[in-house]
């Protein structure tokens, strides 16, 4: 997901542009319906898309980086998930 993201948001496609030119209010919608496709809410604050910046490394990517606190239905049962836990997922693709 962080991966389709962040190639949307470097492209620029049309699911994260106006025109051809990046739209964040778009991307942020975009990847808000990638992760109900899977069952997820993401909050703004779990979503950072960063153009411009380096990879690896290599500079000229764009970056989104998603958080997910997950929760598991038997949290009382497994004490040391009890909080829950945060996943981090990082896609980066070179912006065009």
């Amino acid at each position: 997901m962080a991966g389709a993201a962040a190639r949307c948001a470097a492209l620029p496609q049309p699911s994260c542009a106006v025109k051809g030119v990046y739209d964040a209010a778009l991307t942020q919608a975009m990847i808000d319906r990638l992760a109900g496709d899977y069952g997820l809410e993401l909050l703004a604050g779990d979503i950072a898309v960063t153009r411009g910046t380096s990879c690896g490394g290599l500079s000229g990517f764009t970056r989104v980086t998603l958080s997910y606190r997950f929760q598991t239905p038997v949290q009382p049962l497994i004490a040391f998930m009890s909080d829950g836990i945060t996943l981090h997922a990082e896609g980066c693709y070179p912006t065009g």
